[in-house]
């Protein structure tokens, strides 16, 4: 994926997850792909699985809030392994217990959800 696919699929994938936040709701990771329609991000492929950790990783490097955290695992309402690497920084969480990861990322979604995305 050239920087320029890189950068449109980061923008689309933005207006979805900020779309979802403002209804303050989530989003699996397949309706997710689905809703951005690329074939990129088949969500009956490889693609979402090896493209859409980087994706969402640039995207909420760019952001107050990790807008990830509206995105979930299709049946499970949590979110991927992938958040929690993402949140493991000295400025977010600062802990591998399960119990604070899960705190974390509920406090984040409030704020995600709370924010004003306009």
């Amino acid at each position: 994926m050239s920087e320029y696919d890189k950068a449109a699929m980061c923008q689309a994938i933005r207006d979805v997850l900020i779309a979802v936040a403002r209804a303050g709701d989530t989003i699996t990771y397949e309706d997710l792909c689905r809703r951005v329609d690329s074939g990129h991000l088949n969500p009956a492929g490889r693609g979402h699985r090896t493209r859409l950790p980087s994706l969402l990783n640039a995207i909420c490097e760019r952001e107050l809030h990790m807008l990830s955290a509206v995105v979930i695992r299709e049946g499970r309402e949590l979110p991927g392994d992938g958040f929690s690497k993402l949140a493991k920084r000295p400025d977010r969480l600062d802990s591998d217990d399960p119990d604070d990861r899960k705190a974390f990322w509920n406090a984040e979604g409030d704020r995600v959800h709370a924010h004003d995305w306009s």
